[in-house]
């Protein structure tokens, strides 16, 4: 597969597996606070804009513009 088509949320899930990035950031596996604690909905905005990346980031893109990756 040409590297314009593979995108980083791939790489990640074949390695490690994407559930690393949905899952509570506080490690809670089946978390029962109602409502949400503050921290979920700082997360989930957070967590959305990663998997969106990760989704939409290509490792051609990484490598034409390594900006992407050192800052």
């Amino acid at each position: 597969k040409p590297i314009d088509q593979i995108y980083l949320s791939e790489v990640i899930d074949h390695f490690e597996g994407m559930e690393t990035f949905r899952g509570c950031v506080l490690g809670v596996a089946d978390c029962k606070v109602s409502p949400r604690c503050n921290m979920h909905l700082l997360w989930e905005e957070t967590q959305g804009k990663i998997l969106e990346t990760f989704s939409r980031t290509t490792l051609q893109m990484l490598l034409v513009n390594p900006d992407l990756v050192n800052g």
